[in-house]
């Protein structure tokens, strides 16, 4: 895109001092009250403005630090009232009272903004590090509703306050604010030390639909920053109604995506021209080129490469929302060292562009985004007898000669019914297959989790290739580094390594392999009846030791891995001729007995249950606490499978968990209970973005 109209900001951040009282967590100036001997002067700010209106009307923000430590701060804003710029001011509050603002509002300023992070003074005292901080700024907001001066409040969003945002929301609107703009964390500046605190995608997800949602509900305006994605879902839902005002902040009643270098703009303390204020790399310094905001702005290299959308690298280049979003290049900088990479925490990531925009069906739900690969409904509905079918035939099937007509004494019900049920259930998918769980370590099979980092580009040659490995069950997209997760087996850790070094030498990709050192649990069931229950008695656990199997056991075992029939005596069929059923049933038994059947049970589709959130869980624990905390784990229903692994150089995470839930709230639910009661050091959330392998081993019994 070649500089010229469409480029020109209709906002500019000055960041007139980096002086400051509060000791805020996020801040992106590391701002104290220290003085700063290469802060710009009153005439240096007042030729720069010169520069800026002679080029264009915009808003100026005046920002720090906090303005007001500046005694000039009055002549700066009457200088630029007069050269027709609308003035505005973003302040701490903490010197703002009826006598202040008489002077502001005399001098030319037509808004302010004040920061909260919080419903209550705990939450905002602690994120600004600075004890009375909340009410400051309620005070500050109540001076400003009673002299008529219009503001908006500003809100940091982490982790650490996500509970809290309709409660922020409903204050803004009670404190008589006309605006409410949620900013979205980039880890810079001293909010560098809250990389922890940056939301998940499948979080950022969650809060985007949600707040699309308060949109339409909240009677005062609601912007957001730093959030390119809300303009994406924005779009998508057709604009759920026009903004209720225009303040002197609003550059457009519909929400845009990334303005950094376009519609806006930052200068800093020292007269750097930066895209916004957390991406600190400098366009170009206003003061050193004579005062020549245009020749700065529309003349540098950087933010020329900055508006130049097909550069743009990872899942932000693949995107046909590009245009519409553009990805918050400050945070893809902060977390990856590169401004023109792909927005960290966006869940969004299409495998191929697609020609046009309206093509794509985009659906964002409470229960967390969608997988490029799916394609099933959600929150399937079932009847209350399906709901105790599922949950019994997940159990295991009765190893018996007419296991159905055992479940239906189970459930009060007759075989017939049963069996019609099962059919129905299978045909629509919710039951995708009747398998036998089998013990691949009683067979003497070793396996891994591999973590591998592949770049973009390669990423379909490589999951192909891996897909394509036979002893591959298991393979997933996830939001990390180690971007591509499989399961592999083999007869031997040996032949593990050479099929690894293969794929290195193929591909030249880094892959990582963490074989388990202890199992605490092995067992995917959901519970249709009693969802909301968090912990359940933790299933039997398969030994880690190879069994000796005769050829029968063989034959039978080859035979089970074409799956169940449902029909009134499966088992009869699994000898060949099916002459000798009860045969069958004590090869089965013996089978069981060994430990190498697990049992013979329906695998449902979860998702299309609504199941749709899927978390790798790391943690790094004491290693000498290490089985009583994976115990303790594999209590919690969303976990499905549970082991100790090894670890590498810069992974320090020792306990592996799988977790399975319709929501990200009960994610981290099962993760707060656990880290509650175990000594967790730290842990890494990794969700599950596509799937792209999933069905059992073929095993060679004969």
């Amino acid at each position: 895109m070649k500089p010229g109209q469409d480029n020109k900001p209709r906002l500019l951040a000055l960041e007139v001092t980096r002086r400051c009282r509060f000791n805020c967590r996020h801040c992106r100036a590391d701002a104290s009250l220290a003085a700063r001997v290469d802060e710009l002067n009153a005439d240096q700010w007042k030729r720069i403005l010169d520069s800026i209106a002679a080029y264009e009307k915009c808003v100026i923000i005046l920002t720090g630090g906090e303005p007001m430590e500046r005694e000039d701060i009055h002549d700066l804003i009457r200088h630029g009232r007069d050269l027709g710029l609308r003035m505005v001011m973003a302040t701490c509050g903490y010197a703002i009272d009826d006598e202040s603002l008489s002077l502001l509002r005399e001098a030319g300023v037509m808004a302010l903004s004040f920061s909260l992070d919080g419903a209550q003074a705990g939450t905002h005292d602690a994120f600004r590090r600075t004890p009375g901080a909340f009410d400051t700024v309620v005070r500050a907001a109540q001076a400003a509703r009673r002299a008529g001066m219009r503001f908006q409040i500003n809100t940091t969003i982490t982790r650490g306050n996500l509970d809290e945002i309709p409660a922020i929301a409903e204050l803004a609107r009670r404190l008589g604010a006309y605006c409410w703009n949620p900013f979205i964390l980039v880890p810079t500046g001293r909010g560098e030390e809250m990389a922890d605190e940056l939301l998940e995608p499948r979080q950022y997800a969650e809060l985007l639909a949600d707040l699309l949602t308060l949109k339409s509900e909240l009677p005062i305006e609601l912007r957001v920053t730093c959030g390119p994605q809300y303009a994406r879902l924005f779009h998508e839902a057709g604009g759920p109604r026009p903004e209720a005002g225009g303040g002197p902040h609003a550059a457009s009643a519909t929400p845009s995506g990334c303005m950094g270098g376009r519609g806006f703009g930052f200068i800093s303390y020292r007269g750097d021209v930066q895209t916004c204020g957390f991406l600190d790399i400098a366009a170009g310094n206003v003061v050193d080129n004579g005062y020549d905001f245009a020749g700065v702005w529309e003349g540098s290299k950087f933010l020329n490469e900055i508006r130049e959308l097909p550069a743009y690298k990872g899942h932000c280049g693949q995107c046909a929302y590009l245009k519409v979003c553009g990805g918050c290049r400050a945070r893809a900088y902060a977390v990856t060292g590169d401004y023109l990479a792909g927005d960290p925490i966006c869940w969004y990531e299409p495998r191929t562009k697609p020609k046009e925009v309206s093509s794509l069906k985009l659906e964002v739900s409470r229960d967390g985004p969608p997988l490029p690969t799916s394609n099933f409904t959600l929150q399937t509905s079932l009847t209350s007898f399906q709901k105790r079918l599922c949950n019994r035939l997940q159990e295991g099937m009765p190893l018996c000669a007419e296991p159905f007509a055992e479940i239906a004494k189970l459930l009060d019900s007759t075989e017939a019914q049963v069996l019609q049920q099962t059919r129905e259930l299978q045909n629509s998918g919710i039951i995708r297959r009747f398998s036998a769980f089998l013990n691949h370590r009683a067979l003497g099979m070793a396996s891994t989790l591999v973590a591998a980092h592949v770049p973009e580009d390669q990423l379909d040659h490589v999951a192909a290739a891996v897909n394509a490995l036979p002893g591959v069950s298991h393979n997933y997209l996830r939001e990390h580094h180690y971007n591509l997760w499989f399961t592999l087996q083999a007869p031997s850790p040996d032949r593990i390594d050479e099929i690894l070094s293969g794929l290195q030498g193929q591909f030249a990709i880094e892959l990582r392999s963490l074989p388990v050192t202890q199992v605490f649990k092995l067992d995917v069931r959901f519970d249709l009846e009693d969802d909301d229950v968090l912990t359940h008695e933790v299933y039997d656990v398969p030994g880690m030791e190879p069994v000796p199997l005769r050829p029968e056991h063989r034959r039978v075992l080859d035979a089970l891995q074409g799956g169940v029939e449902v029909i009134s005596r499966p088992f009869d069929a699994l000898l060949p001729g099916g002459s000798n059923p009860q045969g069958s049933l004590s090869l089965l038994a013996e089978l069981k007995t060994l430990g190498v059947l697990r049992r013979i049970a329906a695998v449902l589709s979860y998702r299309q249950l609504g199941y749709t959130t899927n978390v790798l869980f790391a943690a790094e624990v004491p290693p000498e606490s290490i089985a009583e905390a994976g115990q303790r784990l594999a209590r919690f229903r969303a976990v499905s499978h549970c082991y100790a692994r090894s670890t590498f150089e810069g992974w320090p995470y020792n306990l592996f968990a799988m977790l399975h839930a319709r929501s990200q709230a009960t994610i981290e639910r099962t993760v707060h209970e656990f880290e509650a009661t175990t000594e967790v050091r730290s842990h890494c959330l990794l969700p599950t973005t596509a799937e792209l392998k999933k069905q059992p081993v073929q095993h060679k019994f004969l």
